[in-house]
């Protein structure tokens, strides 16, 4: 950890001292900056859409990384592998924009760009339904191995986050050329879209994920770029309403979207989004509850009752005159569940 906090530094410095020598033997590029064509939007219209979607685009990250981390390994390869895959749809967005720029036209480009953008975050969150499946082939596929599951990993990353990452880079390359003029303007636009990335986790992932749920969340945050258009033309508002209902329909209370493994036989009696995980009560073919933490930790139940009385009772055949008696973990389970209560000590 150390070494390679290091190494990080260094590159920085590295970084900093080529950015110096350059910038003393480059030409000065003294040509003005030509301002883009008019948009027919107000300059604090651009702001807001730019502050909007850098809250959403990183709200949507954040919400996704959870959903996916309950079928992935949940390790610290797993969230590299997803942030590395949306950082580069991001510069890749960004990059097909640059190039063809020119044949886009200003307002309506930018409700298309929403439009995509809102198309591609309700394609991945359709694509939540067959997640553990289609991961459970990539293993197959990759090996079982580390380096397969690092593979399957990435798989499952390209196609969750590389369309919708895409859509957002662009959308964002035309908002910033879109304010770009003599005095400036794109740094303030990174500000803004810097500024509402930085209150999404806070948002979306401690304030509204417990209060509405995982898949609720991230059909908000897919519909809310439909309201980011500056205008809406008869191709954008069909295109709208058609997503609308699509999220609509998708987030139905009998959509199937909750990433529990079952076994034959398990119902889930209880489930619930906290702030640090997914906690559900599932009960077996035999009546039988028990608790799953992020569909990958099973933390105990019902079967485990007659253990768990006698486990309690060991600190108190070791200490014959206890004075203070506390149950941690069999105890909370039996509160939890039911059905009966630990024997006096």
């Amino acid at each position: 950890m150390r070494t390679t906090s290091l190494l990080l530094a260094l590159i920085n410095f590295v970084g900093a001292a080529g950015v110096a020598v350059l910038s003393r033997v480059a030409q000065r590029n003294d040509r003005p900056v030509q301002p883009p064509p008019a948009q027919g939007m107000a300059r604090w219209h651009l702001y807001a859409i730019l502050f909007v979607t850098g809250w959403l685009g990183i709200g949507f990250e954040v919400v996704m990384v959870r959903a996916l981390s309950q079928i992935l390994e949940n390790t610290v390869f797993s969230f590299a592998v997803l942030l590395t895959v949306f950082l580069f749809g991001t510069a890749a967005g960004a990059a097909v924009y640059q190039r063809i720029k020119g044949g886009i036209p200003s307002t309506r480009g930018l409700g298309f760009m929403l439009t995509t953008t809102a198309a591609c975050c309700l394609l991945s969150i359709y694509l939540l339904h067959h997640v553990a499946p289609l991961f459970g082939l990539l293993r197959i596929f990759f090996g079982r191995g580390f380096a397969g599951a690092v593979a399957a990993e990435i798989a499952i990353a390209l196609l969750f986050f590389l369309l919708p990452a895409a859509a957002m880079g662009a959308t964002f390359s035309h908002l910033a050329q879109s304010l770009r003029h003599p005095g400036g303007g794109v740094g303030r636009a990174l500000c803004l879209n810097t500024l509402g990335g930085a209150l999404a986790p806070l948002f979306f992932g401690v304030i509204l994920l417990p209060k509405i749920g995982l898949q609720w969340v991230l059909l908000a945050i897919a519909v809310s770029y439909l309201f980011c258009m500056p205008r809406f033309h008869r191709p954008t508002v069909a295109a709208a309403l058609g997503l609308t209902a699509v999220a609509l329909w998708l987030g139905g209370p009998a959509s199937p979207n909750r990433l529990i493994s079952l076994a034959e036989g398990d119902t889930i009696v209880s489930h619930r989004e906290g702030v640090m995980a997914s906690v559900s009560v599932v009960k077996d073919s035999r009546d039988h509850l028990h608790l799953k933490v992020n569909n990958r930790f099973q933390m105990g139940g019902t079967a485990s009752v007659f253990s768990d009385q006698r486990q309690a009772l060991l600190p108190l055949l070791l200490d014959s005159q206890p004075t203070v008696r506390c149950f941690s973990g069999a105890g909370q389970r039996r509160h939890l569940f039911g059905g009966g209560r630990l024997p006096a000590a």
